[in-house]
């Protein structure tokens, strides 16, 4: 895949592979990954619900997050954005 220029559907939404029991209130929809051709990276839109949670977890590589609207709090930073 060199490039993809593309659109999601709101309606795509839904429960990431492996959150279910670890997450309340959290969606995903892909925007890009293997389906698309991509071999090593992803990229999706994440919608959380008020008062919503993902339990902690650890990843192999850098990880990105985008707060396009609302606060997001983490207990791995000391600081609360908003």
């Amino acid at each position: 895949m060199r490039y993809h220029v593309g659109t999601f559907d709101p309606v795509h939404f839904a429960v990431p592979h492996g959150h279910a029991g670890r997450s309340h209130g959290y969606e995903r929809v892909a925007v890009i990954d293997h389906a698309h051709g991509s071999v090593h990276m992803g990229v999706g839109i994440s919608r959380l619900q008020p008062g919503g949670r993902v339990d902690a977890c650890v990843h192999a590589n850098e990880r990105g997050i985008y707060v396009l609207e609302g606060e997001l709090r983490s207990e791995e930073h000391t600081s609360e954005l908003q």
